[in-house]
């Protein structure tokens, strides 16, 4: 009996250790200004999970231009909009690692070197936001499948990386760049 009870606390205890390495990084603790829908994707016409009340604690898990991925107090995850969150009641989890609250940081910085279209997916036949004139600076948050990635009115959009001139890595601070090494980076065709 003693062996069997030992075999149980052992699955138990590897059955958390996995649960615990799926769940996504707290990058911020937040407070919400007001009431706010909990959603299960981050989409505003589907049905609220659940409704949180204002100034309920908050845990922040990923960024996105409009939406946070959040989990509450009672341990139920799900997406908000970030107007929710009261901007002055948001504290990095862990300062030296990362941005302070709303940043999503670019990583890099290029230049258009062709006419060409901003898109909705990363994906040619996905609907056409706006059209890039050659010499248009952008922003870049990431690469994906050969799309850069990269945050348009509140919205991810992306555009084929093969139509970029350069790509420039940006540095995460100061102190770590040199002369020629940007540490920022805009989009320069907002009208």
């Amino acid at each position: 009996m003693k062996k069997f009870i030992f075999l149980l606390l052992i699955i138990f205890s590897f059955s958390l250790s996995v649960l615990a390495e799926n769940q996504p990084d707290v990058l911020y603790k937040a407070r919400l200004i007001k009431a706010a829908p909990l959603k299960e994707k981050p989409d505003k016409m589907i049905e609220n999970l659940a409704m949180l009340s204002e100034k309920e604690k908050v845990e922040i898990l990923e960024l996105y231009p409009d939406w946070l991925l959040i989990r509450t107090s009672k341990d139920q995850t799900g997406y908000i909009q970030r107007r929710y969150i009261d901007f002055n009641r948001v504290e990095p989890a862990d300062p030296a690692k990362t941005p302070q609250y709303p940043a999503i940081l670019s990583e890099y910085i290029s230049w258009v070197n062709q006419t060409t279209s901003l898109r909705a997916q990363p994906d040619a036949a996905s609907e056409a936001i706006i059209t890039l004139s050659p010499g248009v600076r952008l922003a870049i948050i990431g690469i994906e499948n050969g799309w850069a990635k990269l945050i348009y009115h509140r919205q991810y959009a992306f555009v084929d990386s093969r139509h970029l001139s350069e790509l420039m890595p940006l540095e995460p601070t100061a102190q770590t760049a040199d002369s020629n090494a940007p540490i920022a980076a805009y989009t320069s065709f907002y009208r």
